[in-house]
Formats: C-alpha cells, sequence, structure tokens
C-alpha cells in the first residue's frame, strides 16, 4: 500500500485465460479470516488489549499485528525502532499472548515506514546510499521482532512489506529469510505489494505468498457491485495463471485489504487523503465484493482486512470497519469461517479415529 504518495497508478486489465482444474487442489488446512492491529499509538506503553479483545469478538480466526519502525526518507540506510512511535518490547508481546491467550492465529508484520520523506519518496521505492549498511540495520530490528515474536508463539512472520525496489538483491534476501529462520519456528512470507508480486524472485524459500491488495478496481465513485466483482475476477485470474506459469505453489495470503469510508475508495484504495466524503455503502461494497469472489477459493488461505483503529462509527472516514456496514459483512464472513474451519477439523478428526480402528482390527 502507498502511504503519503498520490500518484495516480493506471492498471491495465486484460481478459486471461481461465486457470486450469489443475490449480483447484483444496488446500486442506484451516482458512484464516483475519483482521489487522496496526499498533499507530505515539505512546509507546499505550495497551492494545482492548483493541484485541474487540477483535476476538468479531469472530475471525486470525489476528496481524503491525509494528512500525523506520528510517529518515529513501536514500536513508538507518532503519531502527522509534523512540516513541514504535512500542515498547512488553507492549508488543503483552499484545501476542493475549491474542493467543483468545484463541487466535497471529501474524507478525513489522513495517518500515518514513519519518521525513521527500517528495514521492516510500518504501516501495527506497534506494539507501549504503545497501550493506541498510541491510545489516534492517536484519538488526527483523530479527530483534521475530526473537519476540518467537518467545510469544506468534503463527507467522513477514520478512518484509512493500520493499519493491529492494526485490532486485535475491541473493541477499535468500540470505535474510535464513537467519530469520533461525530464531523464528513458524511460517514465514513476505507482502509484495499489489502491483509487484511478480517480480519477487524468493517465493520459493518462504511458506506463504503474500500480497497487500490495494487493487484500483474501477474508476468511478459511484461504482456498482458487479463493476467490483468483475473487476476482482480479472485480478485472480492474472494471479492464479502467473503462479502456474512460474509453477508456484505456495499459499496465497492477502496480507492487507482495506477500504476507507470515502467515497471513491474502490479507486484508489490505498489513498486514505481521497475525499473527505465519508461513503459507508462504497467501503461495504468493496468488502463484498471481495468475498464474493475469493471466498472459498482453494489457493486462497487467508486474508486480513485493513485495519481495526480508532473510534469508527458513521462519520468515520478512516479504514476501520468498526461500527460500520461493513462490520456486519466482515462478522457474518468470519462466522462462516468458522463453521467451515469447524467441519475440516471434525473431519480430520473423523478420518484418524477411522485409521486407528483399522489398526485395532488388524
Amino acid at each position: 500500500m502507498k502511504r503519503f504518495v498520490f500518484a495516480v497508478f493506471t492498471m491495465s486489465i486484460l481478459c486471461f485465460p481461465q486457470a486450469s482444474e489443475a490449480d483447484d487442489k483444496p488446500i486442506k488446512r484451516p482458512f484464516r479470516g483475519g483482521m489487522a492491529l496496526s499498533m499507530h499509538a505515539s505512546d509507546p506503553h499505550y495497551s492494545y488489549v482492548t483493541a484485541v479483545r474487540e477483535i476476538h469478538k468479531l469472530g475471525g480466526t486470525d489476528l496481524s499485528i503491525l509494528v512500525h519502525f523506520y528510517q529518515d526518507n529513501a536514500a536513508s540506510d538507518n532503519p531502527h525502532r522509534h523512540a516513541y512511535k514504535t512500542p515498547t518490547d512488553k507492549v508488543f508481546v503483552e499484545t501476542i499472548k493475549e491474542a493467543k491467550k483468545l484463541g487466535l492465529k497471529v501474524f507478525v508484520m513489522p513495517i518500515l515506514l518514513l519519518e521525513k520523506p521527500k517528495e514521492d519518496d516510500w518504501r516501495g521505492n527506497l534506494k539507501p546510499k549504503s545497501w550493506a549498511k541498510w541491510k545489516a540495520n534492517y536484519m538488526k530490528e527483523m530479527s530483534h521482532f521475530a526473537q519476540l515474536a518467537e518467545k510469544s508463539g506468534a503463527d507467522i512472520f513477514s520478512v518484509g512489506s512493500e520493499l519493491s525496489s529492494l526485490e532486485q538483491y535475491l541473493k541477499d534476501w535468500r540470505g535474510m529469510i535464513k537467519e530469520l529462520r533461525k530464531v523464528f519456528s513458524g511460517l514465514l512470507t513476505y507482502s509484495s505489494n499489489w502491483d509487484h508480486y511478480e517480480n519477487v524472485g524468493f517465493w520459493e524459500e518462504l511458506d506463504l505468498m503474500g500480497i497487500s491488495g490495494y487493487y484500483e478496481l474501477t474508476e468511478s465513485t459511484t461504482p456498482k457491485i458487479e463493476e467490483l466483482k468483475n473487476s476482482w475476477k480479472k485480478v485472480q485470474k492474472k494471479i492464479l495463471n502467473w503462479r502456474q506459469d512460474v509453477g508456484l505453489t505456495k499459499p496465497i495470503i492477502f496480507t492487507e485489504i482495506g477500504y476507507s469510508s470515502q467515497d471513491g475508495c474502490a479507486s484508489k484504495p490505498w489513498n486514505y487523503y481521497l475525499s473527505q466524503k465519508v461513503d459507508l455503502a462504497e467501503q461495504k461494497m468493496c468488502f463484498e465484493a471481495f468475498i464474493a469472489v475469493w471466498d472459498k477459493h482453494p489457493q486462497l488461505e487467508g486474508v486480513y482486512f485493513y485495519e481495526w483503529w480508532g473510534n469508527g462509527g458513521k462519520e468515520d472516514t478512516h479504514y476501520t470497519p468498526k461500527g460500520k456496514p461493513a462490520e456486519k459483512v466482515i462478522r457474518q464472513w468470519y462466522k462462516e469461517i468458522r463453521a467451515r474451519n469447524a467441519l475440516l477439523k471434525s473431519k480430520k478428526t473423523s478420518k484418524g479415529n477411522d485409521k486407528k480402528s483399522e489398526t485395532k482390527k488388524d
């Protein structure tokens, strides 16, 4: 997701051939119906426990924790934890443990932000003065977060988010992934920008293919849901056909899917300064369109909706679905996901018992 930058992205969506039936092999793991909790507070001691409990009550299965660290601008080589914008280790661990206590699976995604960006700077076009120094500082911070995530029982860890201009350093990324596996025993992913996943050359080193899915679904500020569904179907075909072409079988997760409750949010989901006009219906429709196209798809293992933060409500223009019509859509989908996951677990238990019975008979 491109933040603080208002360059207009264009995306020509072609008609792609239907993915083959071989791509429809079901994933036999429970689906991850997740919600993102961004650690936005400027007080490093701020407690996120209440937010975790609210997310649990939504009915989802998973929680992603977006923890921020910083560098000055795109040319800087000094990624570091911020004195007051990055939560303390105690708060970070407390948040993960609260989620685990409530039965949620936890995905930790450290996100690098720019504190003093120059014009058009964002983390997708970083050009550090010294790659070696940047990599060393970056790994210092990522290893720190990974160790805390491991200590707290997190399930998934992201090795990076939307660092498009730096994905070219394949050997270094493979080395960093190898090092992070030494300190984190769970699943690893990378959150690629929606327009750059084809350029990531280290998917095979990871467990999950992560996409930050801020796709531009329309040019209209008054779209119909069928238009949004059709746009998602084209996106889906492009992703699946590309995976088939390169032979990638890693399950997909959408690390972020989010829409501000602003007029025109479907046209530029990444731009949270798009409008000051509240449009609750468009936000709701965007989530409905995503769910209609991707629900039950065998290659999708999970999605994390961005984000649960702030007071929300019907006058709010931010991303949170809290207190808005979109919340009801998400809550209902989570309920269906939990029911399907329970059925899957029941079938696995039944098969296991059948095998035990056959062994005893033999």
